[in-house]
Formats: C-alpha cells, structure tokens, sequence
C-alpha cells in the first residue's frame, strides 16, 4: 500500500517540476532573463529560510534528532 502512495506523491513531485521548468522558461522569454533569475533566487532563499524556521522550532525539534 505504501509503494501506491509514494508512486503517486513521485508523479505529483515530476508534474510540478514539469510546471514550474515550463512557468520559468515562458518568463524568461517574455520578461528578461536576468531579472527571472534574480527574483527566482530570491524566492528559493525564502523558502528556505522558512523551511529553516520550521525545523528549528522546539516543538518540531525532535522528528529531527537521531534516535538514541
């Protein structure tokens, strides 16, 4: 049952890779391509500074540590 989950989580993941690889070629055809890579960066430094947020928070601190 589980091999059926992440079978459909892995088509969902490359769907949304297709979508956004696709989103960023249109906008760096209609928009210059400097200015696509610069807000993209930033974007992805966002997300990761809130990913980082999310993992430091003790609450969450310990799905995180290794099991002893």
């Amino acid at each position: 049952m589980m091999g059926r989950f992440s079978t459909v989580f892995g088509l969902v993941e490359a769907t949304f890779i297709v979508f956004f690889t696709l989103a960023i070629g249109i906008a760096a055809e209609l928009i210059e391509i400097r200015l696509v890579y610069v807000v993209g960066s930033f974007l992805f430094l966002g997300l990761g500074l809130a990913f980082n947020a999310i993992v430091q928070k003790k609450n969450k601190r310990n799905h995180y540590q290794a099991a002893e």
